[in-house]
């Protein structure tokens, strides 16, 4: 599971999604409830996760290179 956040932002950055966090927001907000703390809540999580921390790279490319 380590590997996961890396492969996704990896995976994510490349499909170059128009409105990613739009997207986010209305899977989150259709999903089914029963879901909440399973499989799809934890892998949309790691999604959510990725999509902030590129937002954060983007908004400050400088600070992320230097933590490296």
């Amino acid at each position: 599971m380590d590997d996961l956040l890396p492969l996704l932002m990896f995976i994510v950055s490349r499909a170059k999604i128009q409105h990613l966090g739009a997207e986010i927001h209305l899977i989150r907000d259709l999903m089914d409830p029963t879901n909440q703390g399973g499989m799809l809540d934890f892998l949309l999580t790691a999604l959510e996760s990725c999509y902030e921390h590129i937002q954060r790279i983007r908004l400050h490319p400088k600070e992320s290179s230097h933590s490296s």
